[in-house]
């Protein structure tokens, strides 16, 4: 895609005892305690880059989490990356070289299942490769740095601490009372026409 699929930088969230991760404008939800049973819970949102030979700062989104084994990163193409990309219009029809495709694929979104290995990636070069947690510095209580190379080049990556939890049990299943599950019987027809009951 030639757009910026997530416009807004999410936050996660321990409520009771869900992971809830939230978008700003509450566009979408997503429970990450299916996820995992054991283990660290964190979540990192990127806020922004620096370029390590200019020091000049850069826009870019995107973020780690860690739900015991399962592992998302999500990183934004750098600005002048994402004008290329918006230049080309419908990437279907696009006669795509090897430069345009590299700069088509720089916008990442890995997830990692078991062991840091990439099964799923919006970069087909990072499948089956390790998600990179190396290179991580520590701030403050709230920052974190890593340095990496993007497109060959040193980067800072400055993340913000959402939530760290270095030994989290994960609950799948929320108790409920009588009178809640008497109402979900009597809106089921409503309620339960794409949902199930676990547990």
């Amino acid at each position: 895609q030639n757009h910026t699929q997530w416009p807004e930088p999410a936050t996660l969230h321990s409520i009771g005892n869900c992971i809830l991760e939230f978008s700003p404008s509450n566009a979408y939800v997503e429970d990450w305690r299916q996820q995992a049973s054991i283990g660290l819970f964190l979540g990192l949102r990127l806020v922004k880059a620096i370029h390590v030979a200019t020091q000049q700062e850069i826009s870019l989104d995107g973020g780690l989490i860690i739900c015991g084994e399962h592992m998302a990163y999500a990183q934004s193409r750098l600005p002048q990356i994402q004008q290329n990309v918006d230049a080309l219009g419908v990437l279907s029809y696009v006669e795509q070289s090897s430069s345009d495709l590299n700069q088509i694929e720089s916008y990442e979104v890995s997830v990692s299942t078991q062991d840091q290995l990439i099964q799923y990636s919006s970069c087909t070069q990072m499948t089956q490769q390790q998600l990179i947690l190396d290179g991580f510095e520590v701030v403050d209580v709230e920052t974190l740095i890593q340095r990496k190379l993007i497109g060959g080049e040193a980067y800072q990556l400055v993340f913000v601490v959402d939530v760290y939890e270095p030994e989290y049990t994960f609950q799948n299943i929320t108790p409920t009372t009588a009178d809640s599950q008497d109402w979900l019987k009597q809106e089921q027809h409503h309620l339960m026409h794409h949902a199930t009951v676990v547990a």
